[in-house]
């Protein structure tokens, strides 16, 4: 356990595999932890109130009693039978955009592929008659860059804030919603009519998390593969699966990094004295990378055993979402195995083609992936 003065103000970071699930499952840790990021602004200009209205609101952040009869609610929008019935959506979606990619390059997965596949997914599930656009990719940006930053300025939380208001907009007129989706149908729920902003932060955080970590996931399931171009052809000669190369991505470059809690009351932990409302990292990257949890913890071997260790979280805020990111990035990376068989990275030397990757330490992902497509060779 090490203290970083200069993360959010002050934070104790825990790394170690069995210490990270620890404070993913204790009741001695608190999941509301929005205030201390937006009130340090606020105090000098009371403009976030309506950011962090909603934002506190959203289930990442609360604790019992309010989580528990809420995440019930949500994850019926989650549940198998609501995946298998959005699966043939996906694939289709995933095919028809994967068929539309330049059949030479070099072409950018991230801005051709990668950005709008998740957000047509999470207008389909929620039934939001909307498609990809700027504005939501910037505001998607523009939350992810407010929540990864170690110290946000007013102007990064001003942004975070009009994003997440254009994001609220979109579930303003219920009319607009079609009466099948899992939005509309979570609006005639007791629990929502009584509280209609909390059902809009719960509404707006699922198409932001919905994007950003299936963005990221696919980005970094075809970057581990095609890097490793053996790898690839042991893919595309049908040796490995989808789903192993997607376990194995998630557990060593998975799309959420870190993640916080807060102190409920003061405590002693590995020797170190905690306070109350000290605010506690939890490092699943590092985590899933122990080497007293994982065998060979840093090389990309996909037939491991140990699954994909903490990505998703751990105990009652575990990801709600998994299932349908990793459904998404399996479709992805089949659909390209069929129809782009020969896909390569652009080498970095080539100008004016260069990957790139995002600098957020919350969130793991590329800003651009670079790709062109040459005949395979099996």
């Amino acid at each position: 356990m090490e203290w970083h003065p200069d993360l959010y103000g002050g934070a104790w970071l825990l790394h170690r595999y069995s210490d990270v699930e620890w404070g993913l499952r204790s009741p001695l840790l608190s999941a509301r932890r929005t205030g201390g990021w937006v009130k340090r602004l606020e105090d000098r200009q009371r403009r976030l109130s309506r950011f962090q209205a909603l934002f506190s609101r959203a289930l990442l952040f609360l604790d019992e009693p309010e989580h528990g009869p809420l995440r019930d609610l949500l994850a019926l929008g989650f549940s198998a039978e609501a995946m298998a019935g959005l699966r043939p959506q996906i694939h289709q979606l995933v095919e028809d955009a994967v068929i539309g990619l330049p059949e030479a390059g070099p072409f950018d997965l991230v801005s051709q592929l990668a950005q709008d596949i998740p957000i047509r997914v999470m207008s389909a599930l929620l039934g939001l008659p909307i498609e990809p656009s700027p504005a939501l990719r910037e505001a998607s940006d523009a939350i992810a860059e407010f929540i990864g930053s170690p110290s946000p300025t007013e102007e990064i939380a001003l942004a975070a804030q009009e994003a997440t208001l254009l994001l609220a907009n979109l579930f303003s007129r219920p009319e607009r919603l079609e009466p099948s989706g899992f939005a509309a149908r979570l609006m005639k729920t007791e629990p929502t009519r009584s509280d209609p902003l909390n059902l809009t932060a719960q509404l707006v955080m699922l198409l932001f998390a919905g994007h950003e970590t299936t963005r990221a996931l696919i980005t970094n399931s075809v970057w581990a593969v095609v890097s490793r171009p053996a790898l690839w052809q042991e893919f595309v000669s049908g040796r490995l699966e989808a789903a192993a190369l997607v376990k194995e991505v998630l557990r060593l470059d998975g799309p959420v990094q870190m993640t916080g809690r807060r102190v409920k009351h003061d405590m002693q932990l590995g020797g170190r004295s905690l306070h109350s409302a000290d605010l506690v990292l939890l490092h699943l990257g590092r985590a899933n990378r122990d080497p007293e949890r994982f065998l060979r913890p840093d090389e990309f071997w996909p037939q491991r055993a140990e699954g994909v260790g903490l990505a998703f979280g751990s105990g009652p805020h575990m990801c709600i979402g998994a299932a349908l990111t990793r459904m998404e990035a399996i479709a992805v990376l089949e659909a390209l195995r069929t129809h782009r068989p020969g896909l390569r990275l652009v080498p970095s030397q080539v100008n004016g083609a260069a990957s790139s990757r995002s600098a957020n330490p919350v969130y793991s992902s590329f800003k651009r992936l670079m790709c062109t497509t040459e005949p395979a060779t099996l």
